[in-house]
């Protein structure tokens, strides 16, 4: 008897519950195939009022330039999305996580790496540095060392042209900047999801419009409003910013500064002055740009207009003048010039376990010196066919080799004292170390929590319950990811510091051991309770 009500009881919960899961499938594959029906429709009625509009706008063209847009105006589209949709779109998020997952090991590996020999390079060049006078002389004794020259004066010696327009400083000038803006329509989206029956969502999006000078060239033909696809600028004129260099800045006494320490210097001023024309000329483009206000020089296909108008472009110039910087770089000859010195890179170099004489230790600084970044990423990475199967550590080593070099190269403004430059280094090798930190973390963390997209979005087609359960769910798992994230980088934090700094790796991996070995003991604590309970 107790086993035929068991029976029906089963077969009675069966009856329940099975719609409940049917029902929202059916109505998924439903709303798929209404949806592929209804598409051929749309895009017939879409093309209809397409043509209308810009009949309309066609029409109305004049008026609608001459009033302009306001930031008030504003256009919606919904868009809907099923829940088949909606998994396909999980499973993407998942093959995503994965990456994320693969790739945040080794940038994490890799960053604190580089951040412990930037700290032992550091530390290096604290013992080995020379400071010069303030007359910065180049004396031979100090080549193929590191070398602190405070307060030297730089001197252009070249002229600086523009690129694109017919401007050209003839001396004191050691870089030259170009600032272009475009006045342009700029699209604005916000997006509102709101979840539906049966585990679909319907997005809403708003597309806003405005107009303001800007920097960055917007392409308007894609805009959802086809009255505002209207930003336009002269043919060959680039939007940004630009910066030229001196080909030869002279330093001190007997010093030429390489290309890589003249683009540190960054104290620009307004040309203002130093060019006296009224007028600039683009040369592609063949405009020429009147004298404004503050500096600029303003283009206006309409003269007619008292306000800005789409389409006004304005160019702005600005440069840095010799002035006094100090260097913190390797003293290396000057290429085809005896009596000259530059300067190099001060990198790591290997030394054997006995130590390098003097002269052996200048010649590996200067070999590291040349190298360039291409040299650099091609030593860096996995031997062998280790960087087949470990295809991302090989890459993001690379990455980092050539773009994120560990060396002492450097150059600041005015005098500065050999600690405060070093003061200064270590600081940003602080904070680059704590970004690519923040970045792993979260790649880390996102990666980890996509890979449970799918089952989230799999919970939401239960009636009822199934968005309740996914939010639960999601938060439940935002709590773990996140424990675990901080968890395994502090690992590999612990591994990267162990062959330079194993008193730090071994207190992190200790307390790391510690802190697993207490959530151990309290959920053992926790399960005998329980145990003692049932007794």
């Amino acid at each position: 008897m107790a086993l035929g009500q068991k029976k029906w009881t089963l077969l009675a919960i069966l009856v329940i519950f099975l719609p409940s899961f049917a029902v929202p499938l059916v109505a998924a594959r439903r709303y798929e195939g209404q949806k592929q029906e209804l598409r051929s429709h749309d895009h017939n009625l879409e093309e209809h009022r397409y043509r209308h509009k810009m009949h309309e706008w066609t029409a109305s063209e004049a008026l609608q330039e001459a009033k302009g847009p306001t930031s008030s105006e504003s256009v919606q589209t919904k868009t809907s999305q099923g829940w088949l949709s909606r998994m396909k779109d999980s499973c993407k998020e998942f093959l995503f996580g994965i990456i994320l997952m693969v790739f945040s090991v080794p940038i994490l590996w890799v960053n604190e790496s580089r951040a412990a020999r930037m700290e032992c390079l550091i530390e290096r060049g604290r013992l080995k540095v020379r400071s010069l006078d303030e007359k910065g002389s180049a004396l031979d004794e100090n080549t193929d060392c590191l070398v602190h020259v405070p307060g030297g004066q730089t001197v252009s010696v070249a002229s600086v042209n523009d690129e694109q327009f017919d401007v050209s400083i003839s001396d004191n000038c050691v870089r030259l900047k170009r600032t272009v803006e475009v006045y342009q329509i700029i699209e604005t989206a916000s997006t509102e999801e709101k979840s539906e029956l049966g585990g679909g969502t319907t997005t809403t999006t708003t597309y806003k419009y405005h107009e303001e000078w800007s920097s960055i060239w917007h392409d308007s033909s894609k805009y959802e409003d086809v009255h505002k696809r209207r930003n336009t600028k002269p043919s060959g004129l680039d939007a940004g910013t630009f910066i030229e260099n001196s080909s030869r800045v002279e330093f001190g006494a007997g010093f030429v500064l390489p290309d890589e320490l003249v683009s540190q210097c960054h104290d620009f001023v307004p040309l203002g002055s130093r060019h006296s024309e009224s007028q600039v000329k683009h040369i592609v483009a063949g405009v020429s740009f009147d004298r404004g206000v503050e500096d600029w020089y303003i283009y206006r296909p309409d003269t007619s207009a008292g306000t800005p108008s789409i389409g006004d472009c304005r160019v702005r110039f600005e440069y840095v003048p010799n002035g006094q910087v100090t260097v913190l770089a390797l003293q290396v000859p000057k290429d085809g010039e005896a009596e000259k010195k530059t300067f190099g890179a001060f990198r790591p170099i290997r030394e054997p376990f006995w130590g390098l004489s003097e002269a052996e230790e200048k010649q590996a600084l200067r070999a590291e010196a040349m190298k360039s970044s291409g040299n650099l990423a091609g030593e860096a990475g996995c031997p062998g066919i280790l960087s087949c199967i470990c295809c991302c550590c090989h890459l993001v080593s690379k990455v980092f080799a050539g773009v994120l070099t560990s060396e002492i190269f450097d150059l600041y403004s005015g005098s500065v004292s050999v600690n405060s430059c070093f003061e200064q280094l270590a600081a940003g090798t602080e904070l680059v170390k704590w970004v690519l930190r923040i970045i792993g973390w979260f790649m880390m963390f996102f990666g980890c929590y996509g890979l449970f997209q799918p089952v989230l979005t799999f919970i939401q087609v239960v009636p009822f319950l199934g968005p309740f359960v996914a939010k639960l769910g999601g938060a439940v798992i935002w709590f773990l990811c996140g424990l675990g994230t901080l968890l395994i980088s502090t690992v590999i934090v612990s591994f990267a510091h162990l062959f330079y700094h194993p008193k730090k790796a071994l207190l992190l991996l200790s307390l790391i051991l510690g802190v697993t070995c207490l959530v151990m003991f309290a959920g053992s604590l926790m399960n005998s309770g329980d145990s003692s309970a049932q007794a």
